[in-house]
């Protein structure tokens, strides 16, 4: 890739820096003042004039505030990980199995369970939740679709959701709620 242009474009200003990129690691730094009006940024990274096979790998950005670059924090990954829980998390099966095992409540009706848990993560703000191709299961097998999905109530240290089912569940016996599906999940969000 030496001698190969590429560009980092900031949407907005409409202005490109060209970069001569190199065959090993570097360290390179763009500042851009941005309009006082600006209601989005996003950076885009391009290959200039190039063949087939070119490309470049891109690790370690770091976007910050202000008029002097700091220098880049290298965090585990397990603390960068834990700082992106806070704004989403997502329960669903790690294996990758048809019905992953997503929570565990009781039944306080026939009709409605109730799940309460803590999150991974304290997250940064109450999140909303989404739901995607859930069921119950007792623990002798036995399945219950679920008809609706409410959030419940939670906070960003605690979540309580209460999946609906037609009938059949049985007042304080314990459920599972599974995925019914390969794409079964619950996400929480707290985006900005």
């Amino acid at each position: 890739m030496a001698g190969v242009d590429g560009a980092a474009i900031f949407a907005g200003t409409a202005v490109g820096t060209n970069i001569t990129l190199t065959t090993s690691d570097a360290l390179y730094t763009v500042t851009r003042t941005l309009p006082a009006t600006f209601g989005a940024l996003s950076v885009e990274f391009a290959l200039g004039s190039h063949v087939s096979g070119d490309g470049f790998e891109i690790t370690g950005v770091q976007l910050e505030a202000g008029s002097v670059a700091t220098p880049f924090e290298r965090r585990p990954y397990g603390t960068e990980l834990a700082l992106c829980q806070r704004y989403y998390q997502r329960f669903s099966s790690t294996t990758g199995t048809a019905d992953p095992l997503i929570g565990y409540g009781f039944a306080f009706n026939s009709t409605t369970a109730d799940f309460v848990s803590n999150f991974i993560v304290t997250m940064r703000a109450t999140p909303t939740a989404s739901v995607s191709s859930v069921q119950l299961s007792s623990p002798g097998g036995t399945t219950f679709a679920v008809t609706s999905f409410a959030n419940g109530t939670f906070n960003n240290t605690t979540y309580r959701v209460q999946p609906t089912v037609a009938s059949g569940l049985t007042t304080d016996n314990p459920y599972f709620l599974r995925g019914n599906g390969a794409n079964s999940y619950i996400d929480f969000s707290a985006e900005l």
